[in-house]
């Protein structure tokens, strides 16, 4: 029967020494000696520091915390927005945070049940393992599990083969998968994190992994779990693998997701979430064998959750205009921002936030309510938070001109005019043929008057003359 215990789990109190899990069980019984009880008296004590003030509300977190990782950023999970960030774009080496992307992939190729059967590539992994023998048969959930929390590098390699038969195959997969991401800058070699000059990321681009990875349900379920118990198989007996995340025991609201450690170098990714607000931290360049990276992700922590702010933009009581109207029943109609957006800003920005406006003078009528009429940018200074798009929030009627009144369409007064405009321009061409018809016979009359005339009197000289 396979078992899964949360980092929180109440049967099980935690303590993270020197990279070493001591749990001490509830199961005491009435011969309980009073050393005993003394020891774990003293073993609370020394827990307790890790859980006490954790309210900062009254402390300054005005100012970014000096850390010792070489490159940092801190990014909320939801939308992106990066709140700190030191060197986030220069290149280092993943370690074992390189598994994030190889489960990422495995969630999306292969079903939680399917079983995997193991070769001897698989078992000639070295460093952290949990031992899978040539022939064992194994699910994508037990070596999911292995993966992400006890950092199983042959556990990547049996996943890595399952969904793209070789290693080189399923970097490849990687590589492609980075660049849909956004991950430009990262270039992975294998799915583990095993030292390779070529397997290089950075910061940002293992914030934005992460922010990929942690929608994906089955991923957070794996990454928030202190600890998994893969039962029985047919080469193996059971094994109980335990999270190497050490916040996950230690600060409040951590939800994964995972540890990398290599000789010369130490990364640490991390989830948290308190009071809606969920960060991703990503510390990588820490020295390796201490505690570094921990408090440098653990300073960064309190400073996205209590430096900042989470404000609405683009409200309508805050930003929104009015654009006249032209040729409409109504002079002017108002502008906003069809859905307002939250940011995280710092506490001593709060309320220095401006609008800037790019609207035309005027619109034509009819407008209809929710179109699209200029455009908005929130901005801190000469910082741009946010743009969006000005909407209509009225609707506003063209005013009706005699025939619209009548009842008659647009299309169908133009075909009137037009009608109208063809039977004068042909009434006028008759009137012009008429009258020139006229004329003419008018002219003709007057010449066969003039003929008859000269006629006439040819005729009564003739006559004359014979007499």
């Amino acid at each position: 029967m396979v078992g899964i215990a949360k980092a929180k789990d109440t049967d099980t109190l935690r303590h993270y020494t020197r990279g070493r899990f001591v749990c001490v069980m509830k199961n005491y019984t009435n011969e309980t000696s009073l050393c005993g009880i003394l020891c774990l008296c003293m073993l609370i004590l020394s827990i307790a520091p890790m859980f006490a003030g954790v309210s900062f509300a009254e402390e300054d977190f005005s100012v970014p915390p000096e850390i010792k990782s070489a490159s940092a950023i801190v990014m909320k999970s939801d939308t992106g927005q990066v709140l700190y960030e030191k060197e986030p774009d220069i290149a280092a080496y993943p370690a074992s945070i390189t598994k994030i992307m190889t489960a990422l992939l495995v969630l999306e190729k292969l079903p939680l049940d399917q079983v995997l059967t193991m070769d001897e590539e698989v078992e000639a992994v070295n460093e952290a393992q949990i031992y899978l023998r040539t022939g064992e048969e194994i699910t994508v959930r037990d070596l999911l599990y292995a993966m992400m929390l006890a950092s199983a590098n042959d556990a990547a390699v049996a996943l890595a083969k399952g969904v793209s038969g070789s290693v080189p195959n399923f970097a490849a997969e990687m590589n492609a998968k980075a660049k849909e991401i956004g991950a430009t800058a990262t270039n992975f070699v294998n799915p583990n994190g095993l030292p390779d000059p070529a397997h290089v990321t950075t910061a940002r681009d293992f914030a934005l992994i992460t922010k990929e990875a942690m929608k994906n349900d089955s991923f957070r379920q794996i990454v928030q779990s202190g600890e998994y118990t893969i039962p029985k198989n047919n080469k193996n007996w059971e094994r109980r693998v335990v999270n190497t995340h050490e916040l996950l025991f230690s600060y409040p609201g951590t939800n994964g997701v995972k540890t990398g450690t290599l000789d010369d170098t130490k990364t640490l990714v991390t989830s948290a979430n308190r009071d809606g607000r969920e960060l991703i931290v990503v510390v990588m360049g820490g020295t390796p064998y201490n505690r570094d990276v921990y408090t440098d992700t653990e300073a960064l922590l309190n400073y996205g959750f209590y430096g900042f702010t989470d404000v609405q933009l683009f409200t309508p009581d805050v930003c929104s205009a009015d654009i006249a109207v032209t040729k409409g029943q109504q002079e002017k109609t108002s502008l906003v921002v069809k859905k307002p957006v939250i940011v995280c800003l710092p506490n001593a920005s709060v309320g220095q936030i401006t609008y800037a406006y790019d609207v035309p003078e005027s619109v034509a009528a009819p407008v209809e309510k929710g179109a699209k009429i200029g455009k908005v940018k929130a901005m801190l200074g000469e910082t741009q938070l946010a743009e969006r798009n000005l909407i209509a929030d009225a609707g506003v009627a063209k005013t009706l001109n005699l025939f619209e009144r009548a009842g008659l369409e647009t299309d169908s007064v133009v075909t009137i005019i037009k009608i109208i405009a063809a039977v004068i321009i042909l009434i006028i061409i008759i009137f012009i043929i008429v009258l020139i018809r006229a004329r003419r016979d008018n002219i003709n009359r007057r010449t066969k008057r003039m003929r008859w005339g000269k006629a006439s009197a040819i005729q009564v000289k003739r006559v004359k003359r014979i007499k």
